[in-house]
């Protein structure tokens, strides 16, 4: 941990002590910020003569539900030495370190974040919140940044066929869902749409065929979903479908709580769950990885 870090975080850990501030994981929290300390309790208040943010810098205020690695950048005042960041809602803070000389704005320190964010935020309008502590651990006023998000997961219509993968922490499962005819759909890649051969693609038909909505937490890039979805808009073949839950990696994590839902036109056919472990990261991660959740039947 650099010098800068370090003083950063004694300075708020002085300043907050009292407050019922505790340093934790951050795992509950929308907003995630990467290289930086996550703080459970209230947003610093402002006090006299406290620092100043300057400026906040993104390149679009548009975020996609679930995005990750959006970086911000911003400036304030040179008696900084660190800054928090919370999106409104959220049970606690996260504190990093500000850097040296802002080239944007004269007098003043330039600091960075790298902010990913919860797929089980809301879409709609959110405010990130951004203060700044001097070495005394006294805080300036609060600077706020309006994100509009956009879930581009959201089906537009109740699905006829969804099969659902949803676990507890921040591990990386994988869904994998074998049709009554052998094809299998267990990547982002992979659909029951077949494009032509020569012309244009129906945008609509390929929305509607059967497909995996997302691969959360993909190679331990935590998103904060903790979720996978195999969706149909189209009637979905008859026979006997078989779904499979592959442990691809435990991510740090002792165990994972998951659990599988089927629903035809939005109601429940079966509901299943189990637990991985690390054992299961061993086999093979491809077509036919994974183990029997349950199958169903559809006529």
């Amino acid at each position: 941990m650099s010098r800068a870090t370090t003083l950063a975080l004694l300075v708020l850990l002085a300043a907050c002590g009292d407050g019922g501030v505790q340093a934790r994981s951050g795992l509950e929290a929308l907003l995630q910020v990467a290289d930086a300390q996550y703080f459970h309790g209230a947003f610093p208040a402002a006090g006299t003569g406290g620092p100043t943010i300057g400026g906040l810098r993104v390149v679009s205020q548009t975020m996609r539900v679930g995005q990750t690695e959006r970086a911000l950048g911003g400036s304030a005042s040179n008696d900084s030495v660190s800054v928090a960041l919370q999106l409104d809602g959220d049970p606690g803070f996260w504190v990093r370190p500000v850097g040296g000389a802002d080239p944007v704005l004269a007098d003043s320190l330039a600091f960075d974040a790298n902010l990913g964010f919860s797929r089980f935020i809301s879409a709609g309008t959110h405010d990130l919140v951004v203060a700044a502590s001097n070495a005394q651990g006294v805080w300036g006023p609060a600077s706020r940044l309006s994100f509009t998000f956009v879930d581009l997961n959201a089906p537009a219509t109740v699905p006829l066929l969804q099969v659902r993968l949803r676990w507890d922490v921040d591990a990386d499962l994988d869904l994998h869902l074998v049709q009554p005819d052998g094809f299998e759909i267990w990547s982002r890649k992979i659909s029951t749409y077949v494009p032509p051969v020569v012309g244009i693609i129906d945008q609509n038909a390929a929305n509607a065929a059967g497909h995996l909505d997302f691969d959360s937490n993909a190679a331990c890039r935590i998103d904060g979903r903790r979720e996978e979805n195999v969706l149909y808009g189209t009637t979905p073949l008859s026979g006997t479908y078989t779904v499979r839950v592959d442990t691809f990696s435990m991510c740090g994590q002792s165990a994972a709580h998951w659990s599988v839902d089927v629903l035809a036109q939005g109601q429940v056919l079966t509901s299943v769950s189990d637990t991985a472990l690390a054992s299961g990261t061993r086999f093979p991660h491809e077509l036919g990885a994974g183990e029997l959740a349950t199958t169903f039947t559809l006529p």
